[in-house]
């Protein structure tokens, strides 16, 4: 890669990633029912998905947290993986392909929102 993109080239694609990541985490998190864990401060960040059930706790916060994951894997949009961290579980978001659009985090954004509402 810095051979055919010159060391320039290189550190646009980081920062440029770094952007989006901090957009996509920042806008999921304003979504309704999120939890951001974890601001980021390179290209990966950490979101928690909170169950709206009345009453609902960490245990079912985790189990709502795998379900909408899941369902925005199944809609093709984005790819997340959950993880656990400090005891909770979470949605891992990474932005680390250099083809990634701000037209791309609009759509993931929308693929969230329809995950998290979906029944």
């Amino acid at each position: 890669a810095i051979e055919s993109l010159g060391r320039e080239g290189v550190e646009r694609i980081v920062d440029e990633n770094c952007r989006l990541a901090q957009r996509l985490v920042s806008e999921v998190g304003e979504l309704d029912g999120v939890e951001v864990l974890c601001h980021p401060t390179i290209n990966q960040g950490l979101v928690r998905f909170l169950d709206p059930a009345p009453g609902a706790n960490d245990t079912d916060h985790d189990r709502f947290t795998n379900e909408v994951t899941a369902r925005i894997v199944a809609s093709g949009e984005a790819f997340f993986a959950c993880t656990t961290w400090r005891g909770v579980r979470c949605m891992r978001v990474s932005v680390s392909s250099w083809m990634t659009t701000d037209n791309d985090i609009t759509r993931t954004v929308e693929a969230v929102r329809n995950a998290i509402t979906a029944k």
